[in-house]
């Protein structure tokens, strides 16, 4: 649980960032980088997200 509080946390800092690339009008490298890991930061969450639920169902 405390995992997937910290990737939250990660999630939306990364998000920030992104963001703000935006509103500047960056596109290029830097925000492809940026934007791809975000995109690995909500995946990993997603996996942990369904292992932690999976782990309670046969807790169950």
């Amino acid at each position: 649980m405390k995992e997937l509080l910290e990737l939250q946390e990660d999630i939306e800092r990364q998000r920030s960032i992104v963001n703000e690339m935006i509103e500047h009008g960056t596109d290029d490298e830097d925000f492809m980088e940026a934007n791809q890991k975000m995109d690995r930061l909500i995946e990993k969450y997603i996996e942990l997200e369904a292992r932690e639920k999976q782990l309670a169902y046969q807790g169950k």
